[in-house]
């Protein structure tokens, strides 16, 4: 998704900001109940020492042992990131993390759920710039109950300064598409944005059936124009399931035998629904508010229906949205201001359908950071206008003390909403509370808490209302059902005992009775009841270490369960059983056509002395192919592997050899750099002391350029730019600016490259500056870095072209002593080229700006080269879902002329050229075709000319 240098604020355009390289593992996703085995850390600190709250002794309140979170990538889409350095209240249960052995708890206290002194702790909330929407975390409740936990921000190894707005209209880190000529001193550098396991913009994944298509030309031969795609044009080879991307099911919902579940794989949402109860599932249609295609970033996290429709929570970019449907398979955003009730300031952890609406329940914050957190309840007739009751205007027949929600239930037109409420430093307690009139008052339902009973859950559905306590008798745990038609009495109803009892963590309900998800030993199980008197075993999952179940739901009496498992990136649970507790083998994402899209993407390409060299990532794995002839792809086998996912993002060849950089997901970043005598067997060079980051530093690398002198590599040194050169890539030494301005960053600023070219002058590097004396702000200007020894670099600012706010450069080309510098800028009417030339080896530059189609939109620089006669370049318009490549030649540089592009690179879906070279007498292109079906690899032969 994610390993993004720098992460700007999000907005329709807003370009990657660097400086931001690292990004750590994120905590479990909400809703987790994490399962078996894994070591106790350390308790959270109290950010508020004074007045701290009491802790419940465990277990009251199904309070379990914490469990470390597991390494993973990065957080999910970026709507719902949460850092992790603010106060709040630990996450609830609903998510429990669970040891494997757990020693049998006290008796409560007093019985009644009252928590002794030191019972609730604080833990971390999101400041109101990352607040977005549904993470599901519980504030204020009883510490080490993970209800769903926070996901995390970029971590204490990132920076944190004014971030530098690069020429991307999307988040995305920057991943750089190169090429190299091989003729003359003909060069070329560029780089796009992409990002690994966060939120990529055109991560390239196989295509359906693993074959490849053939889309334009006749084969590629001579004076001949041919774009092919597929899985097998660059071979991905055997792959880890691992692959750094991070997929996740986060919550399910059912109305009769339709099912639907939703989620997302990095920034791309997923609604999957089921006609039959979940035996089989399929994508749904989703469109935008528009009709379009989604765009990158719209994530739902929560959904709910009824027979009056269908509603689905999550998250954009900015903030929270809202999906509805009349049948769960036809989807639609809804526009503005539906989401606006979800967003920095609230906090929604549970969706609902009941009575004549919908209803949700979280938390607000009106200054934003959630240190007054109030307890809220949102609630609408049609899931596109929502009316919001919070603090004193909730309701609530509380006469001291405060309240937090984090759960919901409904049965007709009876809804119940369950919170903690805490009286004092020493009382505290779960409460439920009814509505009859959807939520306009509100009053107290009493479970009954017989003397040896702890916990307590509650679920609905046609068949009225079933409540759970947790009991421990003679070492023996099981839970106690407690049943209500409408919540305002409750009768005593059967015992759901299991062997391995550990705890009940969620329940629901359906025309067929209710089922709860009960955590055991090594496996969750899912128990059965018509009546909720007699209860029987219905199914089984495994459970391995950090498996979380996030949602669980009944249709008719075949149970359903979403969630997450952190191995594979992490991977996807979708898991379902029929009446009588068989598995489902149709309730599998993998079987899902075109849900996963397993990592597989090309980056960059350069050729010399008639060989061309492709990079990018397979699996999770840096991956370099080679090819004699541009058509014929073979991947190299000697490229050197390390844990966790990494990419290549560019190549370059010079009289040494091959050099390839690229990232990783560690935190903080460290540099990814590969050699190489003849493409074919490489090695790490990047161990070396140059490369090696300052403490909690990120340190990134993303572009490599070759020239006479030597080969260089240019990224970010936290919110500095870096460059580093070597003569012979054996012996390497950071890069120095002429003066105190050159790559430093100085306060409220940054600097940060993206490409290098090499010449006869020497190297040039281009990339951005923020510099808040520029204008009226912070705005980002053009940069660029020229050496004649690779070692001595010198800054220049260019001026941001007329009708641009701001704009910074990514790709670079030279053609003997004429270098062209290109990027994105932004203007009044969206994302617009950026471009200069320079006739003397980058002493001095002129404006030369490529220029536009008609009736384009949301434009996006993706690559430069020079080429056999003069400079080739690409771009994407169009929003995402219906992004096309466009094409311009120049014979000088100064003068851009579109050319023709091929139908394949404007066909279904999106179409992207990440990187050109030179090859032969024409110029080769690698890049993806994405269609809602699959990705794929894309490679482009164009003539001379």
């Amino acid at each position: 998704g994610p390993p993004a240098p720098p992460v700007p604020p999000r907005g329709a355009q807003s370009p990657p900001a660097p400086g931001d390289s690292g990004a750590p593992a994120p905590d479990p996703f909400p809703y987790a109940q994490q399962i078996p085995e894994t070591p106790k850390p350390p308790k959270p600190t109290d950010p508020k020492p004074a007045d701290p709250t009491p802790t419940e002794a465990f277990p009251y309140a199904q309070q379990i042992p914490e469990t470390p979170k597991p390494s993973s990538p990065e957080p999910f889409p970026y709507a719902q990131q949460i850092p992790d350095k603010r106060p709040g209240s630990e996450p609830f249960p609903y998510a429990q993390e669970i040891p494997d052995r757990r020693p049998n708890p006290p008796e409560p206290f007093p019985y009644a759920q009252e928590i002794p002194a030191g019972g609730l702790a604080r833990g971390p909330q999101p400041p109101v710039a990352d607040r977005t929407i549904t993470d599901r975390t519980i504030m204020d409740q009883p510490s080490n109950l993970p209800f769903g936990q926070p996901v995390p921000d970029a971590g204490p190894g990132a920076d944190v300064g004014v971030q530098p707005v690069a020429p991307p209209p999307l988040i995305d880190e920057p991943w750089r598409a190169d090429t190299k000529s091989t003729k003359r001193a003909k060069t070329s550098r560029s780089k796009k944005p992409l990002v690994i396991g966060l939120v990529g913009v055109l991560v390239v994944g196989a295509a359906a059936g693993g074959g490849y298509f053939f889309l334009s030309g006749n084969g590629g031969g001579s004076g001949t124009e041919d774009v092919r795609t597929g899985a097998t044009v660059f071979p991905a080879g055997q792959v880890s399931v691992q692959d750094g991307r991070a997929r996740r099911l986060t919550g399910v919902a059912t109305v009769g035998a339709t099912v639907v579940a939703v989620g997302g794989e990095n920034d791309r949402g997923w609604f999957v629904v089921s006609g039959d109860g979940g035996k089989t599932f399929a994508p749904a249609s989703v469109r935008d508010t528009d009709g379009d295609a989604p765009a990158p970033g719209q994530v739902p996290t929560m959904v709910a229906g009824s027979e009056h429709g269908w509603v689905a929570i999550g998250s954009r970019p900015g903030g929270g949205t809202v999906w509805t449907s009349s049948d769960g398979r036809q989807w639609r955003r809804q526009a503005e201001p539906a989401g606006t009730e979800f967003g920095p300031k609230s906090h929604v952890k549970r969706l609902i359908a009941g009575g004549a609406g919908f209803l949700a329940v979280g938390e607000v914050s009106r200054r934003g950071d959630f240190r007054d957190a109030a307890p809220a309840v949102w609630t609408s007739a049609d899931g596109v206008r929502w009316e919001e009751h919070a603090g004193g205007s909730l309701g609530l027949p509380i006469r001291k003390g405060r309240v937090s929600l984090f759960d919901a239930a409904a049965s007709g037109s009876t809804l119940m909403v369950e919170g903690m409420h805490t009286v004092d430093a020493k009382h505290s307690g779960r409460k439920l509370w009814r509505s009859v009139n959807g939520g306009k008052s509100w009053t107290e339902s009493a479970v009954p808490v017989p003397k040896g009973t702890h916990g307590l859950a509650v679920g609905g559905g046609p068949r009225g209302f079933v409540a759970i306590r947790e009991v421990t008798d003679g070492g023996k745990s099981f839970a106690q059902a407690y049943l209500s038609k409408d919540g305002s009495s409750w009768t005593k109803g059967g015992a759901v005992q299991a062997a391995g009892y550990r705890m009940t963590t969620q329940l629901a309900g359906s025309d067929r009775g209710f089922a709860a998800l009960v955590v055991r030993g090594r496996d969750l199980l899912v128990s059965r009841s018509a009546d909720g008197s007699t209860w029987r075993d219905g199914g089984t999952l495994d459970a391995p270490e950090g498996r979380t179940a996030e949602d669980f739901a009944l249709s008719g009496d075949q149970p359903v369960v979403v969630g997450q498992d952190p191995r594979g990136g992490p991977a996807p649970v979708l898991a379902a059983w029929d009446g009588s507790g068989g598995r489902l083998p149709g309730a599998d994402p993998e079987r899902v056509p075109g849900l996963v899209r397993h990592d597989h993407a090309v980056e960059a390409v350069a050729a010399s002395a008639g060989k061309a060299v492709a990079v990018g990532g397979a699996g999770g794995d840096a991956a370099v192919w080679t090819s004699g002839d541009g058509r014929t792809w073979t991947r190299a086998k000697g490229v050197p592997t390390r844990s966790g996912p990494q990419r290549l993002l560019d190549v370059a060849a010079g009289r040494a050899g091959w050099l390839a950089v690229g990232s990783d997901q560690t935190s903080p970043r460290r540099p990814l750099v590969l050699t190489s005598a003849d493409g074919d067997t490489w090695q790490a060079v990047d161990s070396a002391a140059p490369f090696q980051p300052a403490r909690n530093t990120p340190l990134a690398t993303y572009g490599a350029a070759a020239g006479p002198k030597g080969y260089v590599v240019v990224g970010e040194d936290g919110l500095s730019g870096a460059i580093w050169f070597s003569a012979d890539m054996k012996t390497w030494q950071r890069g120095r600016s002429v003066g105190d301005n050159g790559l430093a960053a100085r306060p409220n600023s940054n600097r940060w490259l993206r490409a290098a070219v090499g010449s006869a002058d020497g190297f040039t590097a281009v990339g951005g500056v923020r510099d808040p004396k520029i204008g009226q702000g912070p705005a980002a200007r053009p940069g660029v870095w020229t050496s004649p020894d690779g070692v001595q670099w010198t800054l220049q600012q260019l001026p941001v072209p007329s009708g641009l706010a701001d704009g910074a450069l990514t790709g670079i080309a030279a053609h003997d002593s004429t270098l062209v510098a290109l990027g994105t800028g932004i203007g009044s009417t969206g994302p617009a080229p950026v471009g200069y030339v320079s006739t003397d080896g980058g002493k001095s530059w002129k404006e030369s700006r490529p220029p536009l189609p008609d009736g384009a939109r949301d434009f996006q620089l993706t690559a430069v080269t020079a080429a056999p006669k003069g400079f080739v370049a690409t771009g994407t318009t169009g929003r995402a879902g219906t992004r096309d490549v466009v094409v311009w030649t120049s014979a000088t540089g100064a003068d851009w002329k579109l050319a023709t592009t091929p139908s394949a690179l404007r066909g279904t879906g999106d179409q992207q050229v990440n990187g050109l070279a030179e090859f032969g007498d024409g110029v080769l292109g690698v890049g993806a075709d994405s269609t809602d079906k699959a990705e794929a690899p894309l490679l482009w032969s164009r003539p001379a000319g």
